[in-house]
């Protein structure tokens, strides 16, 4: 193993550290101390590749973001199904990577500003969620466009309103009760019930036509 395989095995190896301690903890009762007695790091080799706590956080942060764009930018609607079996699949793909990333959920809600995440992070959490939400919208802008000669209302708003929704489902059912040592399908099956009557709400109105 040459030296820079090793270093990247060792940077590897601190980043699931602090993404499990983050996603366990949130920044503020996050320890280093005990992310290294956890896992076996040394204080040395922990402080050789991060000065502090802070700059740990932000470059977990940036592997956090990274792989969600990623796996959902993969994403392809599929133009013979459904715009509401499509919008159906999205948030399906959505649940199952956090299913398979169960410390990020946590992760991504300490980068939030009303988390009051640590330093000054104000241009670099910027820069994330922007990468974020336009990873979101333009998946969003891929489906509704395979239905746009049938849609009754502005795509944009269409967009905005599922949006809303994906995020309100996180924040209200997903975060608080989501437990990263014990992912539940049952919570992220509810989860999928619960934007499937949404997206239904959305689509065919809440009142019954006379």
């Amino acid at each position: 193993m040459t030296q820079e395989e090793r270093n990247e095995k060792s940077l590897e190896e601190i980043l699931n550290a602090g993404i499990r301690e983050f996603g366990l903890y949130g920044y503020k009762k996050s320890s280093l101390n005990r992310m290294c007695l956890n896992s076996g790091i040394s204080k040395g080799k922990l402080y050789h590749y991060f000065s502090d706590k802070v700059s740990l956080f932000y470059a977990c942060l940036y592997k956090a973001y990274g792989d969600f764009i990623g796996f959902m930018d993969a994403y392809r609607p599929e133009p013979s199904i459904s715009l509401e079996l499509n919008l159906h699949n999205f948030f399906h793909r959505r649940q199952y990577f956090f299913y398979e990333h169960p410390y990020y959920p946590r992760l991504f809600f300490a980068a939030l500003p009303w988390s009051n995440p640590p330093g000054d992070p104000t241009a670099e959490i910027k820069e994330y969620l922007r990468q974020y939400s336009d990873c979101i919208q333009n998946i969003l802008k891929q489906i509704f466009s395979l239905y746009a000669d049938s849609l009754n209302t502005d795509m944009d708003l269409a967009i905005e309103v599922v949006h809303i929704a994906v995020n309100r489902i996180q924040f209200d059912h997903g975060f608080p009760k989501w437990d990263p040592e014990n992912p539940s399908e049952e919570l992220l099956n509810s989860n999928l019930w619960r934007f499937d009557r949404l997206i239904h709400l959305l689509l065919y109105g809440a009142l019954k036509k006379e």
